[in-house]
C-alpha cells in the first residue's frame, strides 16, 4: 500500500499501528505522500458517494439541499485534487481545512452544526476521519 513506508507519522510511533515499525523507514519521498493524497480524495469521494441522501438533506423543506451539498463536496474534491496534481498543496489543504468544516460538528460539538454540510453524525462518522487523514498527508507536503 501507499502507507507502507510512511516515516515520521504518528502511525510509526504507535505500538498499536498495524504497520509495523520496520516498514517506517525514512524513505517516504514527497511523489509518494502526493499519491497518498491523490488516493485520499478518491477514497473520500468514494465514501460520500455512498452515503444516503439523507445524510446530507436534514430535515430541511429544501428539495435541493442534499443535492446542493453533494454537488458541493464533488466541486470541492476536485479543487483539491487538481491542486495536489498543480503541486499547490497548500491550497489543497486549505481546501481540505475547507472541508473538513462541513463535516465536523459531530466530533467537535456533539452534533452537527448549521455550517455542516453532512448533516447527521453518522455521515460525519464516515466523512471526517477521512478529510482528517487526507489533512495529515497533506500536511507532510508543506515545507
Amino acid at each position: 500500500s501507499t502507507f507502507d513506508n510512511w516515516s515520521e507519522s504518528p502511525v510509526c510511533d504507535n505500538p498499536f499501528s498495524l504497520i509495523s515499525n520496520q516498514t517506517c523507514t525514512a524513505n517516504f519521498s514527497a511523489v509518494d505522500f502526493e499519491e497518498a493524497a491523490e488516493a485520499a480524495v478518491d477514497d473520500l469521494g468514494t465514501a460520500l458517494g455512498e452515503l444516503p441522501d439523507s445524510d446530507f438533506e436534514g430535515d430541511s423543506k429544501s428539495k435541493n439541499k442534499g443535492r446542493n451539498n453533494k454537488r458541493w463536496f464533488s466541486n470541492q474534491l476536485a479543487a483539491v485534487q487538481g491542486n495536489i496534481e498543480a503541486g499547490q498543496f497548500q491550497d489543497a489543504l486549505d481546501g481540505a481545512n475547507n472541508i473538513l468544516g462541513k463535516v465536523d460538528g459531530c466530533v467537535e460539538r456533539g452534533d452537527p452544526d448549521p455550517e455542516d454540510k453532512v448533516v447527521t453524525c453518522d455521515g460525519q462518522a464516515v466523512a471526517d476521519p477521512l478529510v482528517r487523514a487526507l489533512i495529515a498527508i497533506l500536511e507532510q507536503l508543506i515545507p
